[in-house]
């Protein structure tokens, strides 16, 4: 079997914590190698999820780590931008909870026609 994707998880709230808890223990492919949040005591108790797991209050530490192949970005929207560029910079392979976009870059769903009554 190929070793597991050590993965960082970026952010630490209720979505964070089901994330980890799926990479931890659901994921043979993966290995949560590091949680991020910014509240030190969120990021203890979700790496505290898998044994080893090391924490950070700064992504920066999960993005310039080598040995972190993919990041799982979970933090509150307004950060989401700035994190998927610095991960993309990083060379990580990237998943983010909702793609965060200015109010004028999002997309207009599209025109459905009317329902046809009989």
């Amino acid at each position: 079997m190929k070793e597991p994707i050590r993965v960082g998880l970026i952010g630490a709230g209720q979505m964070g914590f089901w994330h980890a808890r799926c990479l931890a223990h659901d994921i043979q492919q993966a290995e949560l190698a590091a949680v991020v949040d910014p509240n030190e005591e969120a990021a203890r108790r979700v790496a505290a999820l898998a044994p080893g797991t090391r924490w950070f209050t700064s992504p920066e530490a999960v993005l310039s780590d080598p040995s972190i192949q993919a990041v799982v970005i979970v933090s509150s929207d307004a950060t989401h931008a700035e994190l998927i560029e610095g991960a993309a910079q990083a060379g990580k392979d990237i998943f983010c909870e909702s793609l965060w976009l200015p109010a004028w870059q999002k997309p207009t769903p599209p025109s459905l026609p009317s329902p046809v009554t009989a």
